[in-house]
């Protein structure tokens, strides 16, 4: 019985983590998290810097426009945390944005 209790409890945990997201919050001050649009696509700031330093010396794209941090960029090229950065395309899944001299990852919103 005490088996079959834990099995329990552990499926349950498991599958609560598993299904469980978090939303998209805004901090205190009303924030989103730091978003680019490339390509139709909204990339959301993964808050990581990329392990591997092999990449090309030329950006594919620069952010020119830019919304406040409380909205999410609505075209190509626009981000909610400034302009004039530049970008490179890194996987199906996340670009990589060179922001003030470091390179931080940022991936689609899912």
């Amino acid at each position: 019985m005490k088996k079959l209790f834990v099995i329990f409890i552990i499926s349950f945990l498991l599958f609560f983590t598993a299904c469980h997201q978090e939303p998209m919050e805004k901090n205190g001050n009303g924030d989103l998290p730091r978003m680019v649009m490339v390509n139709g696509e909204i990339y959301v700031d993964a808050d990581k810097a990329p392990s591997e330093e092999a990449r090309c010396g030329v950006m594919d794209g620069f952010i020119s426009s830019s919304v406040p941090r409380t909205e999410k960029p609505k075209k190509d090229d626009q981000s909610n945390f400034g302009k004039d950065y530049g970008y490179q395309l890194w996987s199906e899944d996340s670009i990589q944005v060179n922001i003030d001299e470091d390179w931080i990852i940022f991936e689609k919103e899912s």
